[in-house]
């Protein structure tokens, strides 16, 4: 079952569409140390971007609630507009891509760019994000990006205006030029659960991540996960 979670993009972030009876509370799970399937959990997404070029910078976080061994997906709304488009039109809203992290109960991933502008003039936006989060009998052990580009149709070094995805900084982006394709290519991360609950029992979300799409559908995944509705 997917679980959508959509984060509205206006300066500051914040969460709805949560598909639960009772709204979960933030400072309850802030303290929580095991999870059972089913249960919510607290996780955080920061955007930060660098000071260049006098343009404004942003560092903001904000709150989401992945149900365990639920894939969730969260999508900043806006937020292809906000930086891709800008920058593409020479008067960036903000100083630079985005950098995205996910952190989960002291647990935080590498830093990702949403965003890389190439030598030869190109932008390539990652289409989506893919995280996973790993539990010992419920206690957290930590939260990792899915790398690698075996999804991917091209590298970068022989990809091409056709490719719909290349391999850039080992995940998978797609084209700018696709992105307008598909009306914008919004942030989008997906959270899948991998390990075993509090109870013991085998968390398998992570095996229907989108990034496995490949083995089902004759389309690139990456371009498909990239059209996903925000709402």
């Amino acid at each position: 079952m997917l679980l959508r979670i959509a984060i509205f993009w206006i300066f500051f972030i914040t969460a709805s569409g949560l598909a639960a009876n009772e709204p979960p509370n933030e400072l309850e799970l802030s303290s929580k140390l095991k999870f059972a399937r089913g249960e919510y959990s607290l996780n955080y997404v920061t955007v930060k971007s660098e000071a260049t070029n006098g343009a404004a910078i942003l560092d903001k976080k904000g709150v989401f609630f992945p149900i365990v061994d639920r894939i969730s997906s969260l999508v900043i709304s806006n937020s292809y507009s906000t930086f891709v488009e800008s920058s593409e039109a020479g008067s960036p809203t903000y100083a630079s891509s985005p950098n995205i992290q996910i952190m989960f109960s002291g647990h935080i991933t590498t830093s990702k760019p949403y965003f890389v502008r190439t030598s030869d003039g190109r932008t390539y936006v990652i289409a989506s994000f893919n995280a996973i989060i790993t539990l010992k009998d419920g206690s957290p052990t930590g939260i990792k990006w899915v790398e690698g580009c075996a999804s991917c149709q091209c590298s970068i070094t022989s990809g091409s205006q056709s490719c719909s995805s290349v391999c850039l900084n080992n995940m998978c982006a797609i084209p700018e030029a696709e992105c307008k394709k598909l009306g914008g290519c919004d942030i989008k991360v997906f959270v899948g659960w991998d390990g075993s609950d509090s109870a013991g029992a085998r968390c398998r979300s992570s095996e229907s991540m989108p990034f496995r799409f490949s083995r089902l559908i004759t389309e690139d995944p990456y371009f498909v996960t990239a059209g996903t509705p925000s709402s």
